[in-house]
């Protein structure tokens, strides 16, 4: 399972922003390191609301590793900002409505949410994984694959 370890209401701890949450969370550090090395974490830090769809590291070994070492070398830095705006949307409250819908990502493309009985998918193929993790600045849904604009 993945987890993205969520605070507890009341405990009086501040609420971490979307990505120190990611970054601390030991299952999701391909996709931190992709953030980190494209720039768009010290962009999306103190702004918000953002809903990010976060693949955790497993999500990444579908993937052939040379095109994962290429993505997160920041090597092609317009490419890995493309690839992580693409995870983001911004200005949503991460209510989905049934049936589907499209969605703006922060890259300008678009994801379709099927919302139905069998769950929530993006793009028929990536399944939102349990519940949203809150934090100060937005939430942070897990997913099983890898979008790819």
């Amino acid at each position: 399972a993945y987890s993205i370890p969520s605070y507890a209401q009341g405990s009086g701890k501040k609420e971490p922003d979307i990505v120190s949450k990611i970054t601390s969370a030991r299952s999701f550090q391909i996709f931190a390191q992709a953030m980190n090395n494209s720039g768009i974490s010290s962009e999306i830090k103190d702004a918000g609301p953002y809903v990010i769809f976060a693949p955790p590291d497993k999500a990444f070994q579908k993937l052939p590793p040379p095109f994962v070492e290429l993505l997160i070398s920041g090597q092609h830095k317009s490419q890995l900002q493309r690839f992580v705006k693409y995870h983001i949307l911004k200005n949503h409250n991460g209510k989905f409505q049934n049936g589907k819908t499209e969605l703006q990502t922060l890259e300008g493309g678009k994801l379709t949410l099927t919302n139905n009985i069998d769950g929530k998918k993006l793009n028929l193929s990536a399944h939102i994984i349990g519940k949203p993790v809150k934090v100060s600045n937005g939430l942070i849904y897990v997913i099983d694959l890898v979008l790819l604009p």
